[in-house]
């Protein structure tokens, strides 16, 4: 009887017997599952897409609204200011003997009467400490006889600037900066609801100058001078764009004038606005905000240049002559 001899298994070959018992073991994957990590997969790869596409289009969306919007504004100022040089009147006195800069209030005034001095020494300078009501039912009457210039700005902007004018630089009316401490606060008590009487807070902020004769109804006679003589404006800037706007004036008169900011106040400054307050303020400040669509209208202003004003509704839709 042949002798059978057990070959005695090595621990390598325990270990390989092991693992071909525990792959026997393992649940193979079947095809839900299979299924179900393909969908894992897609859904991640299409959430990356979608992400893609998304950054894509809001790059794009800013490319066009910067680049593209810039160009067409930039063309509209180009061409309104083109049409203002070709309308430059040719018989205004080298003196400025027939020119009338009317001068109001906190819409950098101040800054450009150290240049248009320069230009026309003789011109007709009107201001709150020289102006009445007769004196501007006279002037209206012989507008055909002068020439305009006048500047604008926001008229909350010049209201807050009128307020801080008055109370941090020249000390006035201090008992109504006690009263109200801020611009904000009396901006929120302006009106009263389902009321059009004047309340406390408007008689207060009326007393302020720049304010109680500053608005740009005051200084034209309620908008008389520009329904009669618009004709005869021959040149409004714009506060907001001081620089650019005196430069053109300086090309439109052949001067030259140093780039000159407009005077800001230092130290001090209140110039929060939001809320009821501001809603309210540019209920007050309506008919300034009317005056400047006025001239708008008229091509006395550019569109582009005052278009971001805080405008008691949303920007008028004024179609362009041109």
């Amino acid at each position: 009887m042949a002798n059978v001899l057990k070959k005695r298994s090595s621990p390598k070959d325990k270990s390989k017997q092991q693992g071909n018992e525990d792959k026997e073991n393992v649940s193979p994957i079947n095809d839900k599952d299979k299924f179900h990590n393909k969908s894992i997969n897609m859904y991640s790869l299409g959430f990356k897409v979608r992400i893609f596409v998304t950054i894509l289009i809001a790059v794009m969306t800013w490319w066009i609204t910067t680049h593209c919007t810039s160009s067409a504004n930039s063309n509209d100022m180009k061409n309104f200011e083109k049409r203002l040089k070709d309308r430059w009147p040719l018989d205004i006195a080298t003196d400025g003997s027939n020119v009338v800069n009317i001068h109001i209030g906190k819409t950098g005034g101040s800054a450009f009467l150290r240049h248009v001095h320069k230009v026309y020494p003789k011109r007709t300078e009107v201001h709150v400490p020289i102006f009445n009501e007769e004196r501007i039912a006279n002037m209206v009457a012989q507008c055909s006889e002068k020439y305009f210039i006048f500047w604008i700005r926001d008229p909350i902007h010049r209201i807050v600037s009128a307020w801080n004018y008055n109370f941090y630089k020249q000390k006035y009316n201090l008992d109504i900066l006690k009263k109200y401490q801020s611009i904000q606060n009396i901006s929120n008590s302006l009106y009263k609801r389902d009321s059009n009487e004047k309340t406390p807070s408007q008689i207060d902020l009326e007393k302020i100058e720049h304010i109680r004769h500053g608005n740009y109804g005051y200084y034209t006679q309620n908008g008389t001078l520009i329904e009669k003589c618009s004709e005869r404006i021959i040149f409004v800037g714009v506060q907001e764009h001081f620089a650019h706007d005196l430069e053109l004036f300086g090309n439109l008169t052949g001067f030259t004038f140093a780039n000159e900011p407009v005077n800001y106040h230092k130290g001090k400054y209140d110039d929060k606005l939001d809320g009821q307050g501001l809603l309210n303020m540019r209920r007050f400040c309506e008919m300034d905000y009317k005056f400047i669509e006025s001239l708008i209208r008229r091509d006395l202003v550019s569109y582009e240049k005052v278009k971001h004003y805080n405008w008691p509704t949303q920007m008028p839709q004024i179609k362009k002559k041109y």
